[in-house]
């Protein structure tokens, strides 16, 4: 054999091994979601073939009862009888069947959805459990889409073809053994006629899973573009520009490519395959033609030669089904692969927490010489960062776009472990707490703050689950945040749904909906409030009432605003400057309006813009 040949051999094998594996685990997966519906499934298809070979048999006894009371060697009282039997077995065991066939799709489709939901719950728990890293990684996403693509039907393919390859089974078996006692070289002729073909599919499935797997980046563009075209927020930019257009000819384009590779391939496939199909049906007719002799030379009956001719296109059938599902599993198996190593990731890919319970009264944190770069990047966006926020304290951060503030905020909520130094909460370091436990101690509106296609009352309420029914608190919320007037004018009021993905629901106005976000960080009624521009899309008189409910805010719990308006960051008591990640001027609004240095300058260039 030569080294391409050994190497091809190798490659079998392991892609057989992993195979088997997966297969494994599969059936693992299926006894785990419901044991008695994975029996109850296997049981029918045994019953089925069962009575499949049965049927086979009583119609050969027919027949040869038939001939027997032409050539006048049996009885007519006789032969009627005999026949009546085997007519009304056969009926019993056809309605028999029929009947558990009708509970065995029930059965199927009950497994089916357990299975599916199944392993979708799987998948959700990972992705809530990864670290934050991997949503900014782009090879991630590639290798999420193709797991996404897995979950919605390879498994379920699998089950149906493991459950059709049993069902199969146990029929060429049972036909292999009664051809191997007529005549065991026509064995040989089933195996010419199927194992070619089983081989070269085996083939043609890794080089498709080839060519899908270089796709996926395009596969994706192709679903961003399509996710794109059907948004409710980007649809009066794209008809604008014309990019309505452009994407959706990017879009054409991209599948158009994607067909004529297909074409092509399957073209040349296509005719590759030609050979082998003659090669089977030539093997068929030969086995045909040897039972046949047989029949007319009187070695065996007429239901014999029906018997045995039967079992042999049975038995190839079996086969070749059995062959065309191994192929099958080949090419799914490639990309249960990805799968299962997603649903096995290491415990390193998920985030990091202690088991310590954060005190609920108070927090206070403090910043030693922090320093952060995100994961794959070599430029520090957050250098010596030292910071100490106490119980009852307001701090504003402030500095140019892309200065490090947002970062700053999803290392103190545990998002992200720094590079070097350390969080101490309560004198805790962060990666001892229980992450779930600290971070009810926040509550954060984002910079790109999110918004829910749920109810107004459930957007705020989501704030603090254990409250999302008390109508009061999630009122006091709306109000704090300026929301609860525009609220209350809503079709629905506090039930109207927000988003238009579901009937009855509608949009709101940015500012609406960043007021929806500040009510539910009014919800949290935690001991730290983080804002993070928190009033980006409000008017002024919207931020002028606001600041008002911040202020107070201020003055019963711990404060940390980031704004780029300086006139906002005054109420605090503490105002650090942060440029390229590190703290370079730090005090009260006073104290840093003395100084007259970076902070003073953009505060008077701010405030000319005003004067002007």
């Amino acid at each position: 054999m030569t080294k391409a040949g050994r190497t091809t051999y190798k490659k079998g094998l392991e892609a057989m091994a992993k195979l088997i594996k997966n297969i494994g685990r599969i059936l693992k997966l299926l006894w785990f979601t419901d044991k008695k519906l994975t029996l109850a499934t296997f049981g029918f298809q045994l019953l089925s073939q069962i009575e499949s070979v049965a049927s086979v048999y009583l119609f050969k006894l027919m027949i040869d009862n038939t001939v027997a009371l032409i050539s006048k060697s049996i009885q007519p009282q006789v032969a009627l009888k005999n026949l009546t039997f085997y007519i009304i077995l056969n009926f019993s065991l056809s309605t028999f069947i029929s009947v558990l066939n009708n509970f065995a799709d029930m059965v199927d489709s009950l497994l089916t959805e357990k299975l599916l939901n199944g392993i979708n719950y799987q998948l959700m728990g990972i992705v809530n459990r990864l670290q934050m890293r991997f949503f900014e990684d782009p090879d991630f996403y590639d290798k999420y889409e193709k797991v996404r693509r897995s979950s919605q039907g390879r498994p379920i393919r699998v089950f149906y073809s493991l459950l059709e390859m049993f069902g199969e089974l146990i029929s060429a078996v049972s036909f292999l053994i009664i051809l191997a006692f007529f005549q065991p070289l026509i064995l040989i002729l089933i195996v010419i006629g199927v194992l070619p073909l089983f081989i070269f599919n085996s083939f043609f499935a890794r080089k498709k899973y080839v060519i899908t797997d270089n796709r996926v980046p395009e596969s994706r563009l192709v679903g961003y573009l399509s996710s794109m075209l059907f948004s409710e927020y980007n649809t009066k930019e794209l008809r604008i520009f014309g990019l309505h257009r452009y994407f959706h000819q990017l879009y054409k384009n991209t599948y158009e490519k994607f067909n004529d590779e297909n074409k092509r391939i399957w073209f040349r496939e296509s005719l590759k395959r030609v050979p082998l199909q003659i090669l089977s049906q030539t093997s068929s007719f030969i086995a045909f033609a040897y039972i046949a002799f047989k029949a007319i030379f009187g070695a065996i009956t007429l239901g014999s030669f029906n018997f045995y001719q039967s079992a042999f296109s049975r038995c190839e059938r079996s086969i070749r089904r059995i062959f065309r599902n191994l192929s099958g599993l080949y090419e799914e198996n490639l990309y249960l692969n990805d799968l299962f190593e997603f649903l096995s990731l290491s415990e390193s890919s998920f985030e990091k927490a202690g088991g310590q319970k954060v005190s609920e009264d108070k927090l206070e944190i403090k910043i030693e010489d922090l320093s952060f770069k995100y994961p794959g990047s070599k430029k520090f966006v957050l250098k010596k960062i030292n910071m100490n926020i106490k119980p009852g304290e307001s701090l504003a951060l402030v500095g140019k776009n892309g200065a490090g503030k947002t970062t700053l905020v999803k290392l103190l909520c545990g998002l992200y472990q720094p590079t070097s130094g350390r969080i101490l909460i309560n004198g805790q370091p962060l990666e001892t707490l229980d992450l779930e436990v600290y971070r009810r101690q926040i509550g954060i509106v984002f910079q790109d703050f999110s918004y829910y296609q749920f109810s107004a009352a459930e957007n705020i309420g989501f704030g603090k689950l254990e409250e999302l029914n008390n109508q009061k608190k999630i009122i006091n919320a709306a109000k704090k945040a300026g929301a609860h007037e525009f609220i209350e004018k809503l079709p629905k009021g506090y039930k109207q749904r927000i988003g238009k993905q579901f009937e009855g629901g509608i949009n709101l106005s940015m500012g609406q909906m960043q007021r929806l976000a500040l009510a539910r960080a009014f919800m949290a009624d935690a001991p730290l409030m983080i804002l993070d521009e928190p009033t980006s899309a409000s008017d002024a008189e919207a931020e002028a009432k606001l600041y008002e409910q911040i202020e107070k805010i201020a003055e019963e719990k711990s404060l940390l605003l980031i704004s780029h308006r300086f006139s906002t960051v005054k109420i605090a008591h503490k105002i650090y400057v942060i440029d390229q990640g590190k703290i370079i001027e730090s005090g009260s609004h006073e104290q840093l309006l003395k100084k007259n240095d970076a902070y003073a300058k953009l505060y008077k260039i701010q405030a000319k813009g005003y004067k002007d």
